[in-house]
């Protein structure tokens, strides 16, 4: 049985409290599996797995705004075609093998892809929106 994923509403808030909600709700359970935000560790072994996968999602049309809409159209449509690169990522992320994820079933991989994407483009998302906030006092201390 899979969780439903939370929906958030609204832009990025510069406090982070949309990250903080990812972090202190814990890891979303599919099957089996719990989805956690990756480690700064996890990241630096993930991103050359995630580099392709954004882009192509960036080319079909995702942005941070029509997020929650893509996933529910857009990236459903795309994951079959997306979903050789997407293994290798599942794989990394949960620390298991890429056998065992070639095993799963279509349902269990593709709700651990999207669980992925929630629990990790949420954090992401909320420190694009706070570059400008952070740049703008950077420069107010320069002199």
């Amino acid at each position: 049985m899979t969780q439903k994923l939370p929906k958030t509403a609204g832009p990025p808030t510069p406090s982070g409290l949309d990250e903080m909600k990812v972090l202190l709700e814990g890891p979303i359970k599919v099957g089996n599996y719990q989805v956690r935000a990756w480690t700064l560790k996890q990241f630096d072994a993930v991103y050359p797995l995630v580099k392709p996968i954004a882009r192509k999602l960036v080319t079909a049309g995702l942005t941070f705004d029509n997020l929650e809409d893509f996933a529910a159209g857009e990236f459903v449509e795309l994951l079959p075609e997306l979903m050789p690169e997407i293994r290798p990522l599942i794989a990394a992320t949960l620390g298991i093998p890429l056998a065992e994820v070639e095993g799963l079933d279509w349902g269990q991989g593709s709700s651990l892809a999207i669980a992925i994407i929630v629990q990790n483009l949420e954090p992401l998302k909320n420190c694009v929106a706070l570059i400008p906030q952070l740049t703008s006092r950077i420069r107010a201390f320069t002199p």
